[in-house]
C-alpha cells in the first residue's frame, strides 16, 4: 500500500509544486479575509486530493493499477490513505499560517483575529472531509469521469457557504454550544467515519468493478 500512496505523491509532485506557491502567495493576501483563506485553503485540499484521481483518468491508469499484484481493497486503501495525507498537510500548513498571522496582529494590535480559531478549523475539516469522501466514493464505484462531476457539484455546494461565511457561522455555534474540545472531537470522530463508510463503499465497489 505504502508504495501506491508514493506513487500518488511522486505524480501529483509536479502539480504540487506549481500550485502551492501559487496559493500560497493568495492565502498570505487572502489572511485579512477570513473567508478568503478559508475558501483558498479548501480549494488547494481539493485539488491535491482531485489530482490522483485526475492524472489516473487522463492516463487511463484504473485497469493497469488494478493488474498490479496487489489486492483492490489495498488499491482503495492507498488511495484514501493519499487522500488523508494531502488533506491534513493543508490542514497543518493552513493552521500554521493563521496562526502567525494571529499572533501578528495581536502584538500589533492588542487583538486575537476572532476568525482564526477551533471553529474556523471544524468548516476546513468538514468540507475537505465531505468532498473527499464523495470525490473517491463515486471514482471507485462509477468511474474518474464521474467523480470529477460529483466532486464538482459537492464543491459548488461547499463553496459558496465557505465565501458567504455560512459554514463558519455554523461551525461557529456548533462550538459555541459543545465547547471547543467537544466540537472538535465530535467533528473528527464524524468525519472520519464518513471517509470510513466511503472506503468500506469504495473498497465493495470496487471488487466488482470491470476493468
Amino acid at each position: 500500500m505504502l508504495s501506491l500512496v508514493r506513487k500518488d505523491l511522486r505524480v501529483t509532485f509536479r502539480f504540487m509544486a506549481i500550485v502551492i506557491p501559487v496559493f500560497a502567495v493568495s492565502a498570505l493576501v487572502g489572511l485579512v479575509v477570513a473567508r478568503t483563506f478559508l475558501i483558498l485553503s479548501f480549494a488547494m485540499a481539493a485539488s491535491l486530493i482531485a489530482m490522483p484521481v485526475a492524472i489516473d483518468w487522463s492516463a487511463g491508469a484504473g485497469a493497469f493499477v488494478h493488474s498490479l499484484p496487489v489486492s483492490r481493497s489495498v488499491t482503495v486503501k492507498a488511495r484514501y490513505a493519499t487522500a488523508a495525507l494531502l488533506g491534513g498537510g493543508c490542514f497543518l500548513v493552513g493552521a500554521l499560517m493563521a496562526t502567525c498571522f494571529g499572533a501578528l496582529v495581536q502584538r500589533v494590535t492588542g487583538v486575537w483575529p476572532d476568525w482564526i480559531g477551533v471553529h474556523t478549523a471544524i468548516a476546513f475539516v468538514a468540507s475537505v472531509g465531505v468532498f473527499a469522501a464523495a470525490l473517491l466514493g463515486v471514482a471507485f464505484r462509477f468511474g474518474e469521469g464521474a467523480a470529477g462531476v460529483a466532486g464538482g457539484g459537492v464543491a459548488v455546494v461547499i463553496a459558496p457557504l465557505l465565501l458567504r461565511g455560512t459554514g463558519q457561522a455554523w461551525s461557529a455555534a456548533f462550538v459555541d454550544s459543545m465547547g471547543p474540545a467537544i466540537a472538535a472531537l465530535v467533528t473528527g470522530s464524524v468525519v472520519g467515519l464518513l471517509g470510513w463508510v466511503s472506503m468500506r463503499w469504495s473498497i465493495h465497489a470496487n471488487e466488482h468493478r470491470e476493468f
